[in-house]
């Protein structure tokens, strides 16, 4: 299924990655800021599709966290809510 947003298959990509993680986070945050770049030139974008992207930039920030600390991207993307689980 394609996603509502283009950044959010490489975004994907990352949170769900095991082996490649720093790869998939950076080519994440790159498809990310081109998107936020569209966006500050007038090209589209909603309050829901910036929110998402909030949402995402923290997780991703979260798991290099982790990862900084030699911990593994799955302890940083535990739910902690069922609207986490299901969202």
């Amino acid at each position: 299924m394609k996603s509502d947003y283009v950044w959010k298959d490489s975004y994907q990509a990352a949170i769900f990655e095991t082996d490649d993680v720093r790869k998939c986070l950076h080519a994440a945050k790159a498809s990310i800021d081109t998107r936020l770049h569209e966006m500050q030139l007038g090209n589209g974008g909603t309050a829901a599709e910036r929110e998402a992207i909030g949402d995402a930039l923290s997780k991703l920030n979260l798991i290099r966290s982790e990862l900084e600390k030699g911990r593994g991207p799955q302890r940083a993307l535990v739910p902690t809510s069922p609207q986490q689980r299901t969202g």
